[in-house]
């Protein structure tokens, strides 16, 4: 017996209401998208593209901000003893595993042009191209690690940390290439293509995150480049506007106690903010938040006047106050104290006078590093390169000069012939052939 036949009761919607709704829901979404912010918009975008936000960052300057010294006094360092410092300075490294984190150190200290006459010395212009050039980098460890300059989809990036083949910090390098005086449009090549050193800032721009790590050499490399055309702001690769208001608010808010080099990086990027702010007419940061860093600064003059030690050094805990609670100082390696008293004469040689603890206590800190640094021998200074550095830049600037200027000024100084150095441990662990140098074990962490 056959089954009657289904019959269906679904009724049929007519085409016209069919586009009737559609249309009302395309003007709905467009009215939407029409009141979005553009910002919104280009970020909707991207997401819908699986592209990163698209960077606005309209450079006219070729070459970043230099920031020089405001004092010179000759009683910190003599010019005899600074030339013989710049003189324990010259890197004169070996060319084989030649580890990125000692040219960034000594591409600051001496800048790109610097030549030395000496072809054990490795000169600026050879500095920089080993850091920007992929082909060198590998070429110093045999073509067996991986680069350190590599293409991002957008952009040039550096990856850091790990292999003693790579950069050590974030945006190290970045930095170190920026306040050497290369160019925007300085070749950058990398093993697939020929790029500049535009698409390394860019890329380190679209990277940026407000809490990511180590955010002291991004900021002080973005504001060199940014502050002198006004630029205040941008859009990271997420869409995230980021300001150097919110920058500096970033790099205060850490208790002082944290941070690469015992906290002092921090310091030094806040005073740099600072000043580019009163260069550029006033113009980086808002009044609110440069009074910020103009508080934090005075409190940090406020606790190394006080914790200071008798024979002019800090240690660990130079933010220690009196009534405040104890921060432990272990042992106070020799190795800390040049690093903490090495960068806050670096800092305070950038900034005005009203930043400054004494000048007593000044002299006295720069006696107590120019006494270590020559007293040392040259294998312990190659051996500990990267925190000799930040001492010999400070000593410079606080001759109203700056390493390359001193040297190339001072047409008396010819560099000795020096046996080529070949550190056998990173600056950053320290060695032990040298017990009493500076050459003590350390935390990486703290360079």
């Amino acid at each position: 017996m056959s089954r009657p036949s289904r019959v269906s009761h679904r009724r049929s919607v007519p085409l016209r209401r069919v586009i009737l709704v559609q249309a009302v829901v395309l003007l709905t979404v467009a009215g939407s998208w029409s009141l979005m912010p553009q910002e919104q918009k280009l970020a909707v975008a991207a997401t819908a593209l699986g592209q990163p936000y698209p960077l606005k960052v309209n450079l006219r300057s070729s070459t970043a901000t230099v920031i020089t010294s405001l004092h010179a006094d000759e009683r910190v360092i003599s010019d005899a003893d600074l030339r013989e410092a710049l003189r324990m300075l010259i890197p004169r490294f070996s060319r084989s595993q030649l580890r990125p984190n000692l040219i960034e150190h000594a591409l600051r200290t001496w800048g790109s042009t610097i030549d030395f006459g000496d072809p054990d010395a490795i000169s600026g212009p050879e500095m920089a191209a080993f850091l920007t050039d992929s082909a060198r980098h590998l070429e110093s460890w045999d073509n067996e690690v991986s680069p350190m300059i590599d293409d991002a989809p957008l952009g040039v990036y550096v990856p850091f940390g790990g292999a003693r083949s790579n950069s050590v910090h974030h945006d190290h390098a970045l930095a170190a290439l920026t306040e050497s005086g290369l160019a925007l449009d300085y070749p950058v090549i990398t093993p697939r293509r020929k790029t500049s050193l535009r698409y390394v800032l860019d890329e380190a721009l679209r990277d940026f995150r407000l809490d990511g790590v180590e955010p002291e050499w991004s900021v002080l490399s973005f504001a060199l480049w940014m502050a002198q055309d006004g630029i205040t702001e941008w859009h990271n690769g997420s869409g995230r506007r980021i300001s150097f208001d919110s920058l500096s608010r970033r790099l205060v808010r850490e208790a002082m106690q944290h941070g690469v080099c015992l906290g002092t990086h921090r310091v030094y990027t806040l005073a740099a903010l600072l000043r580019l702010h009163q260069m550029h007419d006033q113009g980086l940061l808002t009044p609110a938040t440069a009074e910020m860093v103009a508080a934090f600064l005075h409190e940090v003059r406020r606790r190394i006047e006080q914790s200071q030690n008798e024979d002019g050094s800090w240690t660990v805990n130079w933010m220690q106050l009196p009534e405040g609670p104890e921060i432990p100082a272990d042992d106070a390696p020799l190795n800390r104290r040049i690093i903490a008293t090495g960068h806050h004469l670096e800092w305070m040689a950038i900034s005005p006078e009203e930043f400054h603890i004494p000048r007593e206590q000044i002299i006295k800190a720069g006696e107590w590093l120019t006494r270590q640094l020559l007293q040392s021998s040259q294998a312990e200074v190659d051996l500990n390169y990267t925190y000799y550095s930040h001492v010999v830049r400070a000593l410079a600037l606080w001759r109203g000069s700056s390493p390359a200027e001193f040297y190339t000024r001072d047409s008396r100084q010819t560099p000795e012939t020096t046996e080529t150095a070949v550190p056998e441990e990173s600056p950053e662990s320290a060695a032990e052939e040298a017990p009493e140098s500076a050459s003590e074990p350390i935390d990486a962490s703290v360079l």
